[in-house]
């Protein structure tokens, strides 16, 4: 469960840093800061330069820009009527309060149009004779991004992973509907889990495990969970096993024990009997009631011996 924790943290990591790098690349571009100033040549060149870095990684769902004189730059994309892209979370996230190189990674929003939630990271622009001049934006589905977190094979198959703020706002789950509402709600907890860390917690009625990582680049926690039952069972069983394996040991090694006991202590003691037996029948002892060659076998000679004489005493008498 750890490593499998630790590769989705390392995902995670990976699949934002790239669109990062791509974000900081785009907003030093200078036809992409001073988009609304350009000639439509020009504008082209810079909706070209966005599809091409769609096409360079198939994580990202849409780049654009929105500027002050709430121009939108952006391919195969119509807004809805009333679209205002100054009111868009995704643009005030960074212009209501602008400062140079701000940036704002896996803000969780819905869209105008489908209403889906898409996680945005948007950086501010800025012109040296324009100031500054809007804000350029990658957006990734919040659902696709929980489906390549789903795809990472366990032993278990209740496992899954979502991820929330640092404050436990739900930003990826497998499950779309609880999407943008605080997890301390749905499980009942007073504060976030500490990073690094497991805790058991109710949830739809079953209980679950789950371990606690964080993204150092945008601090979210980062949760992988799997019910309490799967984790149980197979231990069960590996004790079980453990035990069945012991008790076999024990009964052959008690078997063992009583075989040799038998041949060590009992089969002389049987052979003895069968040789007085002759002997007081006036036979010679069978030559292949052969004694074992141990203490028992030296006292069953002796005895063998003693009666052997008694009777020969008493047939001369």
């Amino acid at each position: 469960m750890l490593n499998y924790s630790k590769n989705i943290r390392i995902f995670i990591q990976g699949y934002f840093k790239e669109i990062v790098d791509s974000i900081k690349i785009l907003s030093k571009n200078r036809k992409v800061i001073e988009y609304p100033y350009l000639s439509e040549q020009e504008r082209s060149e810079v909706l070209k330069l966005y599809n091409d870095f769609e096409e360079a990684n198939e994580h990202i769902h849409y780049i654009y820009s929105g500027y002050t004189n709430k121009i939108l730059a952006i391919n195969n994309y119509t807004p809805p009527a009333g679209f205002d892209l100054t009111k868009r979370p995704w643009y005030r996230a960074v212009m209501d309060s602008p400062a140079r190189d701000k940036m704002v990674v896996g803000l969780l929003y819905k869209e105008a149009k489908s209403k889906e939630w898409i996680l945005s990271t948007v950086k501010i622009l800025e012109s040296p004779q324009h100031g500054f001049t809007g804000v350029v934006a990658i957006d990734s589905h919040s659902r696709y991004i929980s489906n390549l977190l789903q795809d990472n094979k366990t032993p278990y198959k209740s496992t899954y992973s979502y991820v929330t703020t640092a404050k436990g706002k739900i930003i990826v789950h497998p499950n779309q509907k609880i999407v943008g509402t605080n997890l301390l709600q749905l499980i009942n907890l007073n504060q976030p889990p500490l990073a690094n860390t497991f805790f058991e917690h109710q949830y739809q009625g079953k209980t679950k495990i789950a371990y606690v990582s964080q993204d150092q680049l945008t601090r979210w926690l980062i949760f992988t969970a799997v019910e309490k039952k799967d984790l149980v069972i197979p231990i069960l069983k590996k004790i079980g096993i453990y035990f069945l394996v012991l008790n076999l040991t024990l009964i052959l090694s008690a078997y063992i024990t009583i075989v040799i006991w038998f041949k060590k202590f009992i089969e002389p003691i049987k052979i003895l009997k069968r040789s007085i037996e002759e002997i007081v029948k006036k036979k010679n002892p069978s030559s292949n009631l052969k004694m074992p060659n141990n203490e028992i076998g030296e006292i069953a000679r002796s005895i063998e011996k003693i009666t052997d004489t008694a009777l020969y005493i008493e047939q001369k008498n």
